[in-house]
């Protein structure tokens, strides 16, 4: 028999202010996307090992490098989807939604 996926703990609001406190110090190597002389793919995984380390130190649960890079780029999608509503609906008629800052944005999504 195939054994299922286990699914791991959900996160914490400590552990996303924690990701994005991190990704805010490390901004210039993470997110960035290309490499360059000095942005090496060395120091964007020890950037990754970091953050992670950042996320481990106030959850309760251990996350991965591969975990912590995922719900990043889960943070940053639902961001934008956020932001493109937002200008979507202030070019209606109507009174337009206000938009929050991106920090309130993401821990709506998440906490």
């Amino acid at each position: 028999m195939s054994q299922s996926k286990v699914r791991g703990t959900n996160w914490s609001r400590e552990e996303v202010w924690a990701l994005l406190e991190a990704i805010q110090k490390e901004s210039v190597v993470v997110v960035k996307k290309k490499f360059n002389s000095s942005v090496t793919h060395e120091r964007r995984t020890a950037a990754w090992e970091g953050i992670a380390r950042a996320v481990n130190a106030v959850g309760n649960s251990q996350r991965t490098v591969a975990q912590v890079e995922k719900k990043w780029a889960d943070i940053k999608s639902k961001s934008i989807l956020a932001i493109h509503h937002y200008r979507k609906e202030s070019t209606r008629t109507g009174p337009a939604e206000e938009i929050k800052i991106l920090k309130d944005v993401v821990m709506e999504y998440y906490c």
